[in-house]
């Protein structure tokens, strides 16, 4: 338990880690399509961006672990949001809980938080109660849980690879698909050879497709309007600060430590 307690502390040593990348898997949640796994991806990036030693990265520092899973946990919250307010699901599992509400006869929307808000208050309250039920399981099964991180790579791989093509193929039942899996894993084992970082490829690879479309509606719709927007400037503006600052802050610090020392 020495172990256990020694994260529950962590965990409120990074107190504004946890609430920031939290903060990022509710926003995440919210948009219908991403979810979980972008929402992951980003707050591991805002975890490392933070570390003083970024070279601890993937390498057992804590802020990478803590980070990805506020942001999993808190991703639920936000999925909810869309599914009960607008009638569009955050995720799969929202979907099916909007089918499940159209089958008892409530209509997910506006109307539904205005004559049903006592249904949506459980489903928060729900959702909480989950939360803190799995937390509880997890700890009670805590000791077999980490005795499967000492299972040898060279078992568990062949049974991974198995259930990737699997999944691969059987989502369209296409040899296709296959081939794009073998490609993309040679891919990620020469950039993981190369010291290369996978997570900015995978969001291109899953936000591209939304994107493109997106800017194609916007232009139909707009034109070329849309680019003076005051959301749009700003999100633009929030990107260049975002890309640039951790280039200034490390050009920072290397000058700082590489200054000459006075001469006396």
């Amino acid at each position: 338990m020495t172990g256990v307690m020694e994260g529950v502390k962590d965990t409120f040593r990074h107190f504004w880690l946890v609430m920031r990348c939290s903060l990022i898997g509710v926003y995440f949640g919210v948009l219908p399509v991403l979810g979980a796994n972008v929402a992951q991806w980003m707050a591991y990036g805002h975890a490392v961006q933070g570390l003083k030693d970024r070279n601890q990265a993937g390498k057992g520092a804590i802020e990478g672990v803590l980070g990805p899973g506020a942001a999993n946990n808190s991703t639920r919250g936000g999925d909810l949001i869309p599914t009960v307010a607008f009638g569009i699901p955050g995720s799969g599992a929202m979907a099916l809980l909007l089918g499940a509400l159209l089958i008892v006869g409530l209509q997910p929307g506006p109307e539904m938080l205005k004559t049903r808000l006592d249904v949506t208050f459980a489903m928060v309250w729900i959702l909480i109660i989950a939360n803190l039920i799995v937390a509880a399981v997890c700890f009670l099964i805590l000791n077999q849980l980490a005795a499967l991180t000492f299972i040898r790579g060279g078992l568990l791989i062949p049974f991974l690879l198995m259930l990737v093509f699997i999944g691969s193929f059987t989502a369209n039942n296409s040899l296709n698909d296959l081939i794009v899996t073998l490609i993309f894993g040679v891919m990620g084992y020469y950039m993981v050879l190369q010291g290369w970082p996978r997570p900015p490829l995978i969001l291109g690879l899953i936000l591209g497709k939304i994107a493109e479309n997106y800017l194609w509606i916007s232009t139909a719709a707009y034109g070329a309007k849309w680019l003076v927007f005051p959301s749009v400037i700003f999100l633009v503006v929030l990107t260049v600060v975002i890309i640039a600052y951790p280039t200034i802050k490390e050009r920072r610090g290397k000058a700082k430590y590489e200054r000459p020392a006075d001469v006396m």
